[in-house]
């Protein structure tokens, strides 16, 4: 390995070289990947690792919203499961978003209860985990 070139080099004439590009793109690369790794794997873990199942209805206010159970495939509890409540139309675009919180926690293997207040109905929805906390169960 070469020692490492500045951003601008005087050429012989004089003048300012351009920087020049890395000698090895690659190390660039896992570097960048490095830094993201850590989000892409809690995106993945999180897309096996819950079920919801949910519908619109009505609160007991008289108010729509979505409701229904998350459901923990993963091993380990969760607690603090924030959703994302998209309203669809009838060509499946998507007309409103809701976010919403399941109160409580849920072991592995378990299911928790949730509503999210809906701001329009529509002909269909799609309800997804964004975020949650884990913690330790002892075992």
């Amino acid at each position: 390995m070469g020692s490492p070139v500045p951003a601008r080099a005087l050429t012989r004439s004089g003048r300012f070289a351009p920087a020049r590009a890395p000698r090895h793109p690659a190390a660039f690369t896992i570097g960048i990947l490095l830094l993201v790794l850590p989000e892409l794997a809690h995106a993945q873990m999180g897309a096996g690792r819950f079920r919801v199942d949910g519908q619109a209805t009505v609160s007991k206010k008289g108010a729509p919203v979505f409701s229904g159970y998350i459901y923990n495939a993963g091993g380990g509890g969760v607690a603090n499961v924030r959703l994302l409540v998209e309203t669809l139309d009838v060509e499946g675009k998507v007309t409103s978003q809701a976010e919403g919180t399941a109160l409580g926690s849920m072991l592995g293997r378990d299911r928790l209860y949730f509503e999210v207040p809906l701001e329009a109905t529509g002909a269909s929805y799609r309800a997804r985990v964004l975020s949650w906390d884990t913690f330790a169960t002892g075992q």
